[in-house]
């Protein structure tokens, strides 16, 4: 896949604006981007490279390192928004079970 399918930039800035109102998209109630980011848990980001928030996606990576933060980034090649939603891409089962992996490594729980 060469091509976002889900998200255009121009729907998604109008979104942005509407979503965000009087506030800005730079809140940082609105995007993390404009937020304090230390203190938080660790992140587990995964992103399409077809991503349209591809580079906000690396931005917000670079933002929680800067800030002493830990987060694990799963880019994953030619993949678009929301890719892990689509139960019929085997990549999409492999984020799942990564999300899961994530979440027992950072909770001590083992799903037993």
């Amino acid at each position: 896949m060469d091509e976002e399918p889900i998200l255009d930039v121009d729907t998604l800035r109008e979104w942005a604006g509407l979503y965000a109102g009087s506030a800005g998209t730079d809140h940082p109630l609105v995007s993390p981007l404009g937020a304090d980011l230390a203190g938080l848990p660790p992140l587990l980001i995964q992103v399409g490279t077809a991503e349209v928030l591809l580079s906000d996606s690396e931005r917000l990576v670079e933002a929680v390192r800067a800030a002493g933060g830990t987060v694990e980034y799963q880019p994953e090649e030619g993949l678009f928004h929301r890719f892990p939603m689509f139960p019929f891409f085997p990549e999409a089962h492999q984020a799942v079970d990564r999300i899961g992996d994530f979440v027992r490594q950072h909770t001590g729980e083992d799903g037993a």
